[in-house]
């Protein structure tokens, strides 16, 4: 007769497997939804770097329609800052496409993980369920035998 225990061992280890592909699922989803979040923040940068060009631009045309030096002078320094702060932005803008290079090549690499760790688990789980179809019918025929001993036509 089957070993029960083994059976229920393997129901377990199949339980265990679906826990196991809920984790990974759950990873995977929130490497998603940082993605996307991460794309926000690069179309926000990029939407405030216009911004700050166009405001740019038009400090510009202001300060060649002031006639007074010192004004001028004060203009050019302030569009300098300006300008500098869109440089910032600029870099930053290219720290975010990086990072989210970065990521999106990590969850490349994670993707195929997961989908390696899910190959590697259907096969434990279609040798489960071949080893319980198995034991299962070991199980059928040993109660015929024993059924067909008991009744006496064998």
């Amino acid at each position: 007769m089957p070993d029960i225990d083994k059976v229920l061992e393997a129901e377990q280890a199949i339980q265990d497997i679906v826990e196991e592909l809920k984790k990974m699922k759950s990873a995977a989803d929130l490497l998603s939804s940082a993605k996307e979040k991460t794309n926000a923040v690069v179309e926000a940068s990029e939407a405030i770097v216009e911004k700050i060009q166009t405001f740019v631009e038009q400090g510009s045309e202001i300060v060649n329609r002031i006639g007074d030096y010192d004004i001028q002078s004060e203009m050019g320094t302030v569009q300098k800052r300006l300008e500098s702060i869109g440089k910032e932005i600029s870099k930053s803008e290219k720290t975010h496409k990086n990072n989210l290079n970065n990521m999106d090549k990590y969850a490349k690499k994670f993707k195929q993980e997961v989908m390696a760790h899910f190959k590697a688990y259907d096969e434990k789980v279609k040798q489960n369920h071949t080893q319980l179809f198995v034991l299962g019918a070991v199980n059928m025929v040993l109660l015929t035998v024993l059924a067909l001993k008991l009744f006496g036509t064998i």
